[in-house]
């Protein structure tokens, strides 16, 4: 039985309590072979090894191992272990594992193959390595589109930094503090987590006064009364360049050495098309017109019992399109979208939206009735199959 807790949220609401699904789904066609409810604090790191194995235990070993694409949360020494002795996996190495740092700053930018028409804008490097006691092929990927992205993101933090400590600074000057230590100390704690920043410039002044108010005598002398803060500081270009040179840079990973179906350009087609594969089958669950994004129920059994049901339907929403865009294929035909463009991809969720008005007529004469639809529509149920086609009186 899972349980409904607070976790880690992906939608940034850390105030609700949650459930967690974790989802296998085939590679092009994005239909759902796997879906799991988990409790609400479940972590990735542990959970996907898991759901593997607990795939893995209910389908029959096949002459070549399967090869699995997930995200970061696969790449720990444990999961590697685990899982390289039974699949091929392909993940991305998350950038706390020091080696990715080294590698995106020590390979010459000579060494990388450009991506050609095929991948425009990106170049990769191809090393192998055995991290984790497992051996495996590194791919070191670079994507002009990610870097200007990043670029983008670099500089609002710059200037976000550059605003935090301005506030920071002017609490500090209006601060009167005891000794010269304190003084300097909160100053160099104010800078030793600025990212992209320096001081330019520290003066702490002593500041006198008499104890007493009023005109003091003449032969009593002012006292300490504490110590004042003053400076300034700039943006560090070169911090801000040493970080921007590693932007733009991935590296995907894999335990598949010697397969010539996995090039490393293969590796990075398929670990971009993950958000295309696992992605949309989350967005339709969370998507209002389908379901919604809180549950109202009682009881952990009935929740579980909703993610069968969603599951399903999943599974039904992904063979409709994967049928739809299939027929399209073949056909070389077309549908309009939003835009009233052809497309031969169009999504269910467009397609329902475009079945919304079809009326059905009973009359004496004909107990069936008849059935009215625009002409958008009976070509959309034209691509599918006769059973399909029989149900709406489509040719």
């Amino acid at each position: 039985m899972i349980r409904i807790t607070h976790g880690f949220s992906k939608d940034h609401r850390p105030d609700l309590k949650q459930f967690v699904l974790n989802m296998i789904t085939l590679h092009k066609s994005r239909i759902p072979i796997w879906v799991e409810a988990l409790d609400g604090n479940t972590v990735d790191k542990t959970s996907f090894a898991q759901t593997i194995t607990a795939f893995l235990d209910q389908i029959k070993e096949s002459e070549k191992p399967m090869v699995f694409v997930a995200d970061s949360a696969l790449y720990t020494k444990k999961n590697l272990g685990e899982l390289s002795g039974r699949i091929q996996w392909v993940t991305r190495v998350p950038e706390t594992v020091g080696l990715v740092r080294t590698l995106i700053e020590e390979i010459p930018e000579e060494a990388y193959t450009p991506g050609g028409a095929d991948l425009p804008g990106y170049r990769w490097c191809e090393v192998g390595t055995g991290f984790g006691g497992v051996a495996q092929r590194w791919v070191v990927v670079f994507s002009q589109a990610a870097r200007d992205r990043e670029a983008k993101t670099l500089d609002r933090a710059v200037k976000r930094e550059a605003k935090d400590l301005e506030k920071s600074l002017k609490d500090l000057f209006q601060t009167l503090f005891s000794c010269r230590n304190d003084a300097q100390t909160a100053w160099d704690e104010a800078f030793g987590k600025a990212k992209y920043h320096k001081a330019t410039a520290c003066t702490v002044t002593e500041e006198t006064g008499h104890a007493h108010s009023g005109r003091p005598r003449k032969e009593v002398q002012p006292e300490v009364r504490g110590y004042r803060l003053s400076g300034s500081f700039e943006k560090d270009p070169e911090k801000v360049e040493s970080t921007l040179r590693r932007k733009g840079f991935f590296v995907v990973a894999t335990n598949s050495l010697d397969d010539p179906e996995i090039s490393s350009k293969d590796l990075i087609a398929l670990y971009k098309a993950q958000g295309t594969s696992i992605e949309p089958g989350f967005r339709f669950y969370k998507d209002p017109l389908f379901f919604a994004d809180a549950f109202f129920l009682k009881s952990e059994k009935r929740i579980m019992a909703l993610t069968m049901i969603m599951a399903v339907a999943l599974l039904i929403y992904s063979l409709a399109e994967e049928e739809l865009r299939s027929t399209l294929r073949k056909l070389k035909a077309s549908l309009p979208d939003q835009k009233k463009k052809p497309t031969s991809r169009p999504t269910m969720r467009w397609i329902f939206q475009l079945m919304d008005g079809i009326n059905w007529r009973p009359s004496r004469g004909d107990p069936d009735g008849a059935i009215w639809m625009k002409a958008i529509q009976r070509k959309i149920v034209s691509f599918f199959s006769p059973e399909v086609k029989a149900i709406y009186g489509v040719p």
